[in-house]
């Protein structure tokens, strides 16, 4: 029984309980979080020991491994401690809010030889898994173009509003655009430059659109946090010479050159394929796959703790960009 602390009992910390509950042989055994009433009424589990001071239950309980679904800016202090008590940690997206903290995190992991992953939970995804299947093999030729969106309504409901506190969270950026970031990387490798557009409005809009520099591949990604009451969408559509693969509204559309329109069920490539399918989401594959590396004493392959650090990187050069008003060169 791999033995678990979740560390952050909010919105994203009640996710990632819900996924260890249909995991087998794994157990939430204690949570900490600021607020301890609300932390119990969300998780309500009498079985889970709960504190209010990350210290004390690192004094107190045998785990295994930390979960850390805290707001960003608590992100490199807490996992650099959990670390340093010789435990497997994974935190959730994004890593930190600066590289150094970044850095000072992986170091962390090496020199007491414990395994650390950052939750960038759509390499585990399964439509979008499914993309890089297809453009790894080429499945319809060449990759011409794709474009990446991830929008909805700014959050105003967490702790202290801190989300919407860029200095706390680093807002659209660092907090959500990082997820098509981190993906555009697994599945491209690291672009020449980056050309952004940003907007930042106080607590009303956040906003930003990058151009990504690759050879012989247009690659684009907008992400956005709106006042109103938007619907959160996250989709790409990626052009390839024979066909164009759009995922939008949930629901994963395969147009041929030859006039063919089909909807794809990803149940029905799953025989052939290492795919993650089934009715949940990339969320509970994402914390298998690690609970398995724990398990198991293997290293976490799917993403590196210094892939996530240059993830951070490159968002960080599209701020500069936008800042700067001009094309960002990314070194070798």
């Amino acid at each position: 029984m791999i033995k678990v602390a979740l560390v952050g009992a909010g919105r994203m910390g009640n996710v990632h309980f819900n996924a260890y509950k249909a995991i087998p042989d794994v157990k939430v055994v204690a949570a900490v979080d600021v607020d301890l009433q609300a932390a119990k009424q969300r998780l309500n589990d009498s079985n889970i020991k709960f504190y209010d001071n990350l210290d004390c239950m690192l004094e107190n309980e045998k785990v295994d491994m930390v979960d850390i679904c805290t707001p960003t800016y608590l992100h490199a202090e807490q996992a650099v401690k959990i670390m340093d008590k010789g435990l497997h940690v994974i935190c959730e997206k994004p890593i930190a809010l600066t590289v150094e903290s970044a850095k000072e995190m992986v170091d962390a992991a090496n020199r007491n030889n414990v395994f650390f992953m950052v939750a960038q939970v759509i390499r585990f995804w399964p439509e979008y898994e499914y993309l890089k299947k297809v453009y790894d093999e080429k499945i319809y030729g060449k990759l011409n173009q794709i474009l990446f969106t991830r929008v909805g309504e700014m959050t105003k409901t967490t702790w202290k509003d801190w989300i919407r506190d860029i200095s706390k969270s680093g807002m659209v950026p660092i907090d959500l655009h990082i997820h098509d970031v981190d993906f555009i990387l697994h599945m491209l490798g690291k672009p020449k430059s980056v050309t952004s557009f940003s907007m930042e409005n106080g607590k009303n809009l956040s906003w930003i659109n990058t151009h990504y520099e690759y050879d012989d591949t247009i690659v684009e990604a907008e992400g956005a946090w709106y006042d109103p009451k938007f619907p959160f969408s996250m989709s790409y559509r990626a052009c390839f010479e024979k066909a164009i693969l759009e995922y939008k509204g949930n629901k994963l559309m395969l147009y041929k050159n030859n006039g063919e329109s089909t909807q794809i069920h990803l149940e029905d490539v799953k025989a052939t394929s290492q795919l993650n399918v089934g009715s949940v989401n990339g969320y509970q594959y994402e914390i298998e796959y690690f609970v398995n590396c724990v398990r198991n004493n293997v290293p976490p392959k799917r993403i590196t703790p210094e892939e996530s650090v240059l993830s951070l990187e490159v968002v960080l050069k599209e701020l500069e960009s936008a800042r700067a008003g001009r094309k960002v060169n990314l070194s070798c």
